[in-house]
């Protein structure tokens, strides 16, 4: 299958050989934990994405320019594959979520996110992790302050 160029980063590098499925370089933001794409919409934890939900406008309780919907990762897999290869939570604790070794890492200074609202904007790794924790959510009711960008 041929590249799609708006699920790649240009300037990463990374692309797949011919026949083999094309990767994605934005992967959907499922809520806070390992296992937020598994959580029902009516989990405080749960994102905008999920494996077995679907969320109206009216879900969006945070509002659609705090909720994130897609971020970068250098680390995404083929677009097709749905899964942790697409989809993924905030996981806490092993890692940080944004900048160098980042769990969504990017070849930026600042890693690319887009939110429900359809705006992009960069975030850094100055950004506290309890307020991306908070944009990961689509309905936690977090106060959001200090993107420290």
């Amino acid at each position: 299958m041929g590249e799609v160029r708006s699920l790649l980063c240009p300037a990463n590098p990374s692309r797949n050989g011919p026949g083999l499925p094309c990767p994605t370089h934005y992967l959907g933001i499922a809520g806070v934990g390992e296992d937020a794409a598994e959580l029902p919409l009516a989990d405080p934890r749960a994102g905008f994405f999920g494996y077995d939900r679907r969320l109206t406008q009216k879900d969006l309780k945070d509002g659609a320019s705090t909720t994130l919907m897609l971020a970068e990762a250098v680390d995404g897999g083929p677009w097709t594959a749905g899964g942790k290869a697409t989809v993924r939570g905030f996981a806490a604790g092993s890692r940080p979520y944004l900048g160098q070794g980042g769990q969504f890492a990017s070849l930026h200074r600042a890693t690319n996110v887009a939110f429900a609202d359809g705006s992009v904007r960069p975030l850094t790794a100055a950004v506290s992790p309890k307020v991306l924790e908070a944009l990961a959510t689509a309905a936690g009711r977090e106060k959001v302050e200090g993107l420290g960008d």
